[in-house]
């Protein structure tokens, strides 16, 4: 996001009385002619949408306005192409964009509802497609129903993802941020995977007939010299090119990929054996992913993991391989099971070659940095998996969907496993370039004997393994589902201080506040308690304190559709993180004055010589507001509580035979956060003499 979008964001936030207007213009300029392209209607309406989830635009402000800035934007391009169609034609600016343009009049032609709606997604037709609409004379009354409708859909795309970040950051901090970073990496990585594709099969589609042509010429003429080498070199060629299925695939350049690819990975293997910057950008890229670890993603990212490990794999590799004998394709499944063992086998000797040369140099390699064997096989198996399924499909499209989706899975998949610290960027990198290879090679391999492969058994195939790869995958989630989880929880720190220098005054060098992962100072700290978190149950639950009931289906069903009013105070309490650290105790207490609710941090905080008493950071407040309905959990004001007054109170509920008030101090509370009703007071509380 660039400086100034930053600015226009803090500038609506500052504002809010001036958001609906802004909003309007946002919507509206993002798809007019021209102004469109240069306006990041995207970016800043993502953004009102994370306003809108801090509370600091109403709900309601900021949909109408996106509804109808959308629709006046459309309508208003609309006209323009019936009224203008001649003189803007003629602009030097729209036909530099002729392609673009005529993609667009395409579209429309063929798909006029479908193009409106999908305009919205697409930036670079965004505001095309309404002018070309009036270019081309489409009827007004169907223009403007799906104009309405497309307006409504892109708010609702805008404001809803924008929402729950903007909610999660209120209450869950770093951990939404995190997961924030972590989806847009995801759906980067996939974007890219998915571009090179596309270039790659227009490539070999455009070079690959002229290029197999030549190679061809070359092979049959060496095949006719007397050089033995040569000459049984060009005939296991001319066998494995097939003139009938070169619109498909451009043969020679997949044997050229081969041989960079195997190029590439040998100077890998090479950089990593010698210590290679390589190294450190496996150091790098396995840290930034550290500090994008949190308890919302942990377990997204433990379960899609375990769809690349060895079991499911093998479960798939077994099922397909049964499928082609029970069906007597003797040939292909036999290529099915070199090609899973070249990916194997090659990634083995290479690792075996590797760490005797490491041990000559004297340097070191450690597991998940040569190419991974796990990673070469995914690709191999996964990918002809594909080719076999879809083989036989007579819709192109069919066939590249099924593709792209065992790219995108392949690729989710890889980035699970580095997510959960199983293998580096390099060995990731050589996994791939082997397992291309081997799926190269054996798609190369299988294009003579593939057209025999009847389209029943290629549907049988797919299904069954699907089938194998669901059943096989949901196994190996849940079995070792909470010892993957295990790996990825914040590491164990002690930070230890003395008993005597925190009760005299060391308690102040403490955190005042919560801090979020962009530094910025929430809840505050109004107790300090030297106590497990057992211990504080105990003693508090002989004054009323509870547990708060947990979230499930019906919590936020009831949320959402805003039932139950009466039980107000049997609402679930929103978990909040530290340091991705969720809080360690959550106890809620129900009074005249409001339900009291009291969040307690464990951030490793010990006394010298007691490892075992911990002392926990916490905040208490009194809900002055609690949300009924989600749209009162999205305009709750961020921090709204009172602090002092229930400090107060638990101060009272603490006292008795299991713990007692040690001291009470008194920090400076921040002057620009009147909101949060707090004077500065902090409770320390240790146990009872």
């Amino acid at each position: 996001m660039s400086g100034w979008t930053d600015l226009a964001l803090e500038w609506i936030a500052a504002h809010p009385h001036w958001a609906g207007a802004i909003t309007f213009l946002i919507a509206f300029f993002e798809t007019v002619l021209i102004i469109g392209f240069f306006v990041p209607g995207t970016i800043l309406l993502f953004g009102v949408g994370v306003l809108v989830g801090q509370g600091s635009v109403p709900v309601w402000v900021a949909a109408a306005a996106m509804v109808i800035g959308g629709i006046a934007g459309d309508a208003f391009s609309y006209w323009v192409g019936k009224r203008y169609r001649t003189q803007i034609m003629a602009l030097k600016f729209i036909q530099k964009r002729q392609k673009t343009m005529d993609f667009a009049a395409r579209l429309i032609h063929r798909h006029t509802g479908k193009a409106l709606l999908l305009a919205r997604l697409i930036g670079q037709i965004r505001p095309l497609v309404p002018f070309v609409a009036g270019v081309v004379d489409i009827p007004a009354g169907k223009f403007y129903f799906y104009n309405i409708l497309s307006s409504i859909l892109a708010a609702a795309l805008h404001i809803l993802p924008g929402m729950l970040i903007g909610v999660g950051l209120r209450f869950s901090g770093a951990v939404t941020i995190r997961l924030a970073v972590l989806l847009a990496i995801i759906v980067g990585i996939l974007y890219l995977v998915y571009f090179v594709a596309k270039r790659a099969r227009v490539l070999s589609m455009r070079k690959g007939p002229g290029l197999v042509e030549r190679l061809l010429a070359w092979t049959h003429a060496e095949a006719a010299r007397q050089r033995p080498v040569l000459r049984q070199g060009a005939r296991a060629l001319v066998y494995l090119l097939d003139r009938e299925r070169l619109e498909l695939f451009g043969v020679a350049a997949i044997w050229l990929v081969v041989v960079g690819l195997f190029a590439g990975l040998i100077a890998l293997v090479r950089g990593v054996v010698a210590g290679d910057p390589i190294t450190e950008a496996n150091n790098a890229v396995a840290d930034a992913l550290v500090g994008l670890r949190n308890p919302l993603a942990d377990g997204a990212m433990a379960v899609i993991g375990a769809f690349g490990e060895l079991p499911v794999i093998l479960a798939l590799s077994a099922t397909v391989l049964v499928f082609l004998l029970f069906r007597r394709a003797w040939v292909i499944a036999g290529l099915w099971v070199l090609g899973t063992g070249i990916a194997f086998a090659s990634t083995s000797i290479i690792g075996l070659f590797a760490e005797a040369r490491a041990s000559e140099l004297g340097t070191l390699t450690a597991g998940g940095v040569l190419p991974e064997g796990h990673a070469a096989i995914s690709i191999t198996v996964y990918g002809f998996f594909a080719i076999l399924a879809t083989e036989q499909t007579r819709s192109i499209t069919l066939r590249m969907v099924g593709f792209a989706l065992a790219i995108a899975f392949v690729s989710l998949v890889s980035i699970a496993q580095l997510y959960l610290g199983r293998l580096y960027v390099s060995g990731l990198a050589g996994g791939y370039l082997v397992g291309v290879a081997a799926l190269l090679i054996l798609t190369a391999a299988t294009w003579r004997h593939l057209p025999q492969m009847p389209p029943r058994l290629s549907l049988l195939v797919g299904i069954g393994g699907l089938v194998a790869l669901i059943i096989a995958g949901c196994a190996n989630a849940t079995y070792g589902y909470r010892a993957r989880i295990a790996t990825l929880e914040p590491k164990d720190r002690v930070i230890a201080i003395n008993a005597n220098d925190w009760a005299t005054g060391g308690w102040e060098r403490l955190p005042a506040y919560r801090i979020d992962f962009l530094g910025i100072n929430e809840e505050p700290i109004n107790i300090q308690i030297a106590a497990t978190p057992d211990t504080i149950r105990s003693a508090l639950s002989l004054n009323g304190w509870r547990s708060p009931p947990s979230w499930d289906i019906v919590a936020l069903a009831d949320l959402i559709t805003g039932t139950k009013p009466d039980a107000a105070d049997e609402r679930p309490v929103l978990p909040r993180f530290w340091e991705g650290r969720r809080d360690a105790l959550v106890l809620i207490k129900d009074t005249e004055s409001g339900r009291h609710v009291l969040h307690l941090w464990d951030l490793g905080y010990r006394f010298a010589g007691d490892p075992a008493q911990p002392l926990l950071l916490g905040t208490v407040e009194r809900e002055t507001e609690r949300p009924t309905h989600l749209y009162e959990l999205i305009e709750l004001p961020p921090g709204a509580g009172e602090f002092s007054a229930a400090a107060n109170g638990l101060t009272i509920d603490l006292e008795g035979e299991l713990l007692a008030v040690r001291a009470a101090g008194r920090v400076a509370p921040p002057k620009n956060r009147p909101e949060r009703a707090w004077d500065g007071s902090t409770v320390l509380v240790g146990p009872s003499e």
